[in-house]
């Protein structure tokens, strides 16, 4: 099965991918599906200065603020989808 025919029910990415840039990986995913996304960062500021809707978690990551960013998304998911 390909990747295309997979089910997602979460994107989750850091800013910071090498090679290349999380957020440039999340936009071409989210041409083609409307996937939820947190994004997972040291880099919080710039994930929000070039997608301000995005919902970010900063490192180090805290389990309480990890869950909430992830029920927040699902809780959109529901609604109609969302991504970065």
């Amino acid at each position: 099965m390909g990747a295309a025919a997979q089910k997602i029910d979460l994107i989750t990415a850091d800013v910071r991918l090498f090679p290349g840039d999380g957020v440039r990986a999340v936009q071409a995913i989210c041409k083609t599906r409307a996937i939820p996304v947190v994004f997972i960062t040291g880099y919080a500021e710039d994930v929000q200065d070039r997608t301000p809707t995005a919902i970010v978690v900063q490192k180090p990551v805290k389990e309480a603020e990890l869950a909430a960013a992830v029920r927040s998304v699902l809780g959109e998911k529901r609604e109609g989808g969302r991504c970065a």
